[in-house]
Order: C-alpha cells, then structure tokens, then sequence
C-alpha cells in the first residue's frame, strides 16, 4: 500500500525557500512544500466570506488581508485529497 502522504502525492509543489539573515541572506529550502490541490480564495479582501463551493472544492485557505495565504506542509503530512503522482501527466 502508497504512504498517502503529501511526499507521494501530485499535488506536492515546490519546496519553500527563505532568506537567511544570519548567513549573509542565503537562500535556503525548507522542508516544507506548497499544497498545490488546496486553493486560495481571495475574495474581496474584506474579512471572510464564503465562497462558491464550485470555485474551491471541498476545503481553502484565505488570510484577512487578501494579500495571500498557502498550505505549507511537510512530507508526512497526509489528507483525504491525496492523489498518487503517476496518475498526473504533470505535476502541479
């Protein structure tokens, strides 16, 4: 049986990077990846409305500003929307 983890999954997207300040602000990659099946709803910006369940699917992240917001995850993290990387002719 596939480990139904984001690590086996097609929606699993880049690994997240950030700037080091203490190391002459180097780029360095996390272990954590963005969750490309969970969608961003932006909204009108204003607080948080409810959007068209056509539109998002079954779940969504949204922030207050409207600025962005992501799923972050790490490998050994799993959900019910999990979908193995062959079935995908590309990846997300």
């Amino acid at each position: 049986m596939t480990d139904q983890t984001c690590g086996t999954c097609r929606f699993r997207g880049e690994a997240l990077t950030f700037t080091d300040e203490d190391d002459d602000f180097k780029e360095k990659q996390t272990d954590y990846f963005l969750c490309g099946q969970i969608k961003h709803y932006r909204g009108s910006g204003w607080g948080y409305e409810r959007p068209p369940r056509a539109e998002v699917g079954s779940s969504y992240v949204v922030d207050g500003s409207g600025y962005h917001a992501a799923l972050c995850v790490a490998e050994d993290f799993g959900c019910n929307r999990w979908a193995p990387i062959a079935e995908s002719p590309e990846k997300v």
